[in-house]
Order: structure tokens, then sequence, then C-alpha cells
């Protein structure tokens, strides 16, 4: 009964970039538009580039300054799918949401 469930190595990496990218997703107002954009795959190609991001360390730092009105970080690599998904919200861009 005492013993842990041993975890794959990746497991912990996976859980934080996923983690990572909905605090960034949060921080920068894109939440409401940044699961349907695309139908979906938006969110999903945004979760691939995270995995394969090297900038963790320099997204941690971002995600720890005060000021939410920070600008998109030149560093990700979904600072693009993140303003596609304010400028989706602002307009009420639902060509943009329901794409597929």
């Amino acid at each position: 009964m005492g013993q842990s469930i041993p975890r794959w190595p990746m497991t912990g990496r996976v859980w934080h970039l996923a983690e990572l990218l909905s605090f960034m997703i949060e921080r920068t107002g894109a939440s409401g538009a940044a699961a349907r954009l695309d139908g979906g795959d938006g969110l999903l190609e945004a979760r691939a580039r995270c995995h394969g991001c090297v900038s963790t360390v320099a997204c941690e730092q971002f995600l720890a300054e005060p000021d939410p009105h920070t600008p998109f970080p030149a560093f990700c690599p979904n600072s693009a799918f993140l303003q596609r998904c304010l400028d989706a919200r602002q307009t009420g861009g639902a060509s943009q949401l329901d794409r597929r």
C-alpha cells in the first residue's frame, strides 16, 4: 500500500508545458477563443509548438511578471496563435473560430 506509482520521465514535463500554455492563454486574454479557433485545431497545434519550445525558463519568467498587460513575448512560438485568438475574440470572428 505505501508504494508510489512510478511515472514516465516525460510526464511531468508534458503537464508542465500544458500548464504554461494555459497560463499564457489566460494571461493574454485569449482564453475564450483559444479552444474554438480553427475548430480546436489551433489549440492542438499550439500545444505541439509548446512541447517543442526551448524557452521554458523565459516563459516561466514572463508569466511571473506582475504586469498582465505585457505584450506577447517575442520568444513564444505561439505569439501569432495568441494574437489570432485575441483578434477573433475582439471582432467576433466566427469565421476564424469555426474554420476547419
